[in-house]
């Protein structure tokens, strides 16, 4: 994952449970995970929307990976949310709004317009090019 935690909501080993809001030895360290990065974006989107932290700043180093968090946590969240209402998370979700928007008006994204590139070569292109027209049916 790029821009944060790698690995964070990637466990291998998801509790398959009937009730999942129910925490339980089984899943509490999992949902302890969901509820730490879910706490991280509330708390970043409240200084973002009280203007404490840049708007542009958080959206430069984040944009991309927090739409994908907040899907990854959706179940979770409209399951808290049946209980507790829709206010759980709702900064979160005015993130997830304004990041969607920010990748829209910036996808190529957001690199200085007069600052040359750095030149890279793409050492895998060939293997994987080959291995792609091996996967092609035809």
């Amino acid at each position: 994952m790029l821009g944060g935690r790698p690995g964070l909501l990637e466990s291998p080993r998801q509790p398959q449970i009937a009730n999942r809001g129910t925490l339980t030895p089984e899943n509490s360290a999992f949902n302890r995970k969901i509820i730490d990065v879910g706490q991280f974006y509330e708390a970043m989107g409240v200084l973002v929307k009280n203007g404490l932290v840049e708007r542009d700043l958080v959206l430069d180093v984040w944009a991309t990976s927090i739409p994908g968090d907040w899907d990854r946590l959706k179940p979770l969240t409209a399951l808290y949310r049946r209980t507790q209402g829709d206010a759980v998370w709702e900064n979160f979700e005015y993130l997830v709004v304004l990041s969607e928007d920010w990748v829209a008006a910036h996808p190529k994204g957001a690199y200085p317009s007069g600052v040359r590139r750095l030149n890279l070569k793409d050492e895998w292109l060939a293997a994987d090019t080959q291995y792609a027209a091996s996967r092609t049916p035809g």
